[in-house]
């Protein structure tokens, strides 16, 4: 598990009406995180006899969870800030975050009804068909969302190493603190302590926290804020200690009192089963 990249852990899942049609990479993701999407336009499922091979530029139309923030443009005209790249052979790719890319007002059901669209060329045609026109047969894509995070704080991966990258995720949106809610990027800072061969280290001490900017959590939007980090290089621990616990607090940038901070410790084992 040394220093996995987070990505690797993701599954690289076909998802379309045929597998291999389409796919998503990765199936499991925020709604604020980058996705790619894939069509295989040579495939029996894509259904697009007059995509197959061509030189010109294709496009991606959507219209679930919502027609895209941007807009589809005509069906004679699409937007072109939904072309997609050509990989070759046959195959096309759109990069998005779904959260920028739709108005998402429901997350759960965002989550259950995936997402449905379309590739066309620039000019769709007519003809009430794909034979006659210039696009592939509606398809949908599933997309979860990463596993386990339902909670205020979301470890990822669930079980890793002191040597490998690790992320905490702090949904702000499930604050039940009156006084912390609706933090804004900039405002959230992390009190981080480890537990290493029963001693405790923290990166900053409480108070100093606010001035440290490798403590600033980033914010992913709609109330999500992160922070990755390899944890034995993270924390100031000897060398060869070894850590077993990690200890988390989120405080406001400025901290006055106690409504600055979240009750209690998240705290979370550290090393692989």
């Amino acid at each position: 598990m040394k220093k996995i990249l987070l990505t690797a852990t993701f599954n690289l899942a076909l998802l379309f009406v045929s597998a291999q049609t389409a796919y998503i990479v990765p199936k499991e993701a925020d709604i604020n995180q980058e996705i790619t999407l894939y069509v295989n336009l040579a495939d029996p499922g894509c259904n697009c006899p007059n995509l197959v091979n061509t030189t010109a530029d294709v496009y991606f139309w959507s219209w679930k969870p919502s027609d895209p923030k941007v807009g589809n443009g005509t069906w004679n005209s699409s937007n072109e800030d939904l072309k997609m790249t050509n990989e070759g052979n046959n195959l096309f790719s759109i990069k998005f975050k779904p959260g920028e890319f739709y108005n998402i007002t429901d997350i759960e059901a965002f989550y259950n009804d995936n997402i449905h669209g379309l590739v066309k060329l620039k000019d769709g045609g007519s003809g009430g068909g794909t034979d006659k026109e210039n696009k592939s047969v509606d398809l949908v894509a599933e997309i979860d969302p990463l596993p386990g995070c339902v909670d205020k704080f979301c470890p990822f991966p669930k079980s890793f190493n002191q040597d490998d990258y690790f992320t905490l995720r702090y949904n702000n949106a499930l604050e039940e603190k009156e006084t912390m809610q609706d933090l804004k990027a900039g405002e959230a800072y992390l009190f981080a302590r480890c537990l290493a061969d029963g001693v405790l280290y923290e990166v900053s001490s409480f108070g100093n926290v606010g001035t440290n900017p490798n403590l600033e959590m980033q914010y992913d939007g709609n109330g999500m804020f992160t922070m990755t980090f390899i944890p034995e290089e993270f924390f100031p621990i000897p060398a060869g200690a070894q850590i077993t616990q990690l200890w988390f607090v989120v405080r406001k940038k400025d901290f006055v009192n106690l409504g600055d901070r979240t009750d209690g410790n998240a705290i979370i084992k550290c090393g692989c089963p």
